[in-house]
């Protein structure tokens, strides 16, 4: 994809294939990705507020490959990245306006086609990463039909399989399909959970025609008191 300014603003007046974008993730991350080692490893994630990607990066990532139906999401990543990269800032002041970001574009030579708990402090890893590696973004739905080759060690689907709740089967299963054929045979789809504490019934009775369904340890509830189940993840059989 080539970065074009223009393209961006007709995206966006347009809203073909957009929606709202994201400050930041509210998954705990650091909760999840403590239970796996992504050092190395070949990964596609769900695009979003780029928290996800960056910590997979700093974790030692060999490769992060993107996705998200909403296309607004990897002009917003290109922000961040630059953020950065020119101002060595994870996440950017509290509010935006077109003063900083015109300020900020004046420093950007595009080279590419194409909080709180999850805040990351030391950012040497991940400057170091975008220095040398591009990133690939697919605009894609991933519970409808999609066309890619590539296989990875890792997929992170942060709570989308929630949604898939109010979806009939034939779309539980084109997600199940899709996730089992974009992963190589040992690998490992990591789904979060922000609503409930478990993959839903209906939804797992598909899910483990393909996949063994291993629900992360549950976790304190700090705000609330009692705990939860931060996710979940499919090891393909």
């Amino acid at each position: 994809m080539n970065f074009d300014r223009k393209k961006i603003k007709n995206d966006a007046r347009n809203f073909i294939n957009s929606d709202e974008i994201y400050y930041n993730s509210n998954e705990k991350l650091n909760i999840i990705y403590n239970n796996f080692d992504f050092n190395g490893k070949n990964i596609l994630s769900v695009l979003g507020s780029g928290d996800q990607a960056f910590n997979l990066i700093n974790r030692g990532a060999k490769k992060v490959d993107l996705f998200d139906r909403n296309k607004m999401t990897i002009y917003f990543f290109y922000l961040r990245k630059w953020i950065i990269e020119y101002l060595n800032m994870y996440y950017y002041k509290k509010y935006l306006n077109s003063n900083f970001i015109k300020d900020l574009l004046k420093m950007v030579i595009p080279k590419t086609e194409g909080m709180k708990d999850n805040n990351i402090r030391n950012l040497s890893k991940i400057k170091e990463f975008i220095k040398q590696n591009d990133f690939l973004f697919r605009n894609m739905d991933i519970t409808e039909d999609i066309s890619v080759d590539e296989k990875y060690d890792y997929l992170i689907l942060s709570n989308i399989s929630e949604w898939l709740c109010y979806s009939d089967y034939d779309k539980i299963w084109r997600f199940t399909n899709n996730v089992f054929d974009l992963l190589e045979n040992d690998g490992i789809a990591i789904c979060s959970t922000l609503w409930v504490n478990d993959c839903d019934g209906r939804v797992r009775n598909i899910f483990k025609r393909k996949f063994d369904i291993c629900t992360l340890k549950k976790k304190p509830k700090f705000k609330y008191g009692g705990n939860y189940y931060p996710g979940y993840y499919l090891v393909k059989k």
